[in-house]
């Protein structure tokens, strides 16, 4: 269903940029967890963020053209 396409949604984008991020720094514990996923969150670079909201337009062609079948994003 196009509604619901991850294309659609550039934070999921965000959750696998940060996820792999994670798993290079290898939390210990849940401590470290919290504050190696804030210190990501807090150093995602703002030109990445902006750049997701621009390809919107591209990502809803072509989700639209596939008629929500996977995309590249």
């Amino acid at each position: 269903m196009p509604a619901n396409s991850p294309a659609l949604k550039p934070i999921e984008n965000v959750w696998g940029l940060m996820k792999i991020a994670v798993e290079k720094r290898r939390p210990n514990n849940l401590i470290d967890l919290k504050e190696i996923i804030q210190q990501i969150w807090d150093n995602l670079p703002q030109t990445y963020i902006v750049d997701l909201f621009r390809s919107m337009p591209r990502r809803m062609e072509q989700c639209i053209e596939r008629a929500g079948d996977v995309t590249k994003y």
